[in-house]
C-alpha cells in the first residue's frame, strides 16, 4: 500500500529521504545511486518514478530553503551516536527463519533502518514489489501510546509503545476497528529482530555493528 504525500510536499524533504534509503540500500547494493533511491521513494508514493512525483510537488508549491535545513539537523539527531538502544540500526530480513503469506516479501533484499530521538522512532523500510523494483518508505513514529493519523489509508490511525526495553507494539485502527496489530522484538543478544502479528513472523539480521 502506497504512502500519501502531505498536503503541501516539501521536496527538500523527499530528498533527504532518498539521500537516507540510499545509505541504508548500499549496505546491500554498493552499486546504487542517488537516482535508485529517489525513484524507490517515489513509487513509496505510488509515483512511477521520480520525475512524476518532482513534477507532481513542484505543481503543489515552490519549497523553501530553509526546511532542507530542518531536516539535515533532524536527522544529524537521529545519526549522532547517542542513541543506544538494541533497535537502533539497519537489519535486513532473513526469510529462511520467517514465516509469511505475502508476495511482497519473498525476498532476501527487504531492508529496515531504525532511530529514535526523543519519543520518536524514525523507520526507513525498502521492499521488493512484485515486478522487481524497490519501494522506499520512510516514517516518523511516535511512541507515547497515542493515536497519531498515518497516510496510508483514509481516517487510518497509530498507536505505538514499548512493552518492554526491547519490544516496541503497534496498532493500526480505522475508527474504532483494529485493522493490524503487530510487534518488533531485538533479541537478547541485539543481533535479530522478529516483527511478529497473528498472521506473519518476519526475522531479521543487524547489518554491522551497533
Amino acid at each position: 500500500m502506497s504512502q500519501f504525500l502531505p498536503p503541501f510536499p516539501n521536496l527538500e524533504h523527499l530528498r533527504g529521504q532518498a539521500k537516507d534509503v540510499l545509505r541504508v540500500v548500499r549496505r546491500r547494493k554498493p552499486e546504487w545511486k542517488l537516482a535508485d533511491a529517489q525513484h524507490a521513494i517515489a513509487r513509496g508514493y505510488g509515483f512511477t518514478n521520480w520525475p512524476d512525483l518532482k513534477t507532481h510537488v513542484e505543481s503543489v508549491r515552490r519549497q523553501p530553503a530553509a526546511s532542507s535545513v530542518a531536516r539535515q539537523t533532524h536527522a544529524g539527531h537521529e545519526r549522532n551516536g547517542h542513541d543506544v538502544h538494541p533497535i537502533v540500526g539497519t537489519w535486513i530480513l532473513n526469510a529462511s527463519r520467517s514465516t509469511f503469506h505475502t508476495t511482497q516479501l519473498q525476498n532476501d533484499g527487504v531492508m529496515l533502518e531504525f532511530g529514535i530521538a526523543g519519543g520518536t522512532v524514525t523507520m526507513t523500510q525498502v521492499v521488493v514489489d512484485p515486478s522487481g523494483h524497490d519501494v522506499a518508505v520512510k516514517l516518523a513514529i511516535r511512541t507515547d501510546g497515542q493515536q497519531q493519523p498515518v497516510r496510508f489509508g483514509k481516517g487510518m490511525a497509530l498507536e505505538a509503545r514499548w512493552t518492554d526495553s526491547r519490544a516496541l507494539e503497534a496498532v493500526v485502527t480505522s475508527g474504532a476497528q483494529i485493522v493490524s496489530r503487530g510487534t518488533y522484538e531485538v533479541s537478547e543478544d541485539g543481533q535479530s529482530l522478529a516483527f511478529t502479528t497473528p498472521e506473519h513472523h518476519v526475522v531479521f539480521d543487524r547489518v554491522g555493528e551497533r
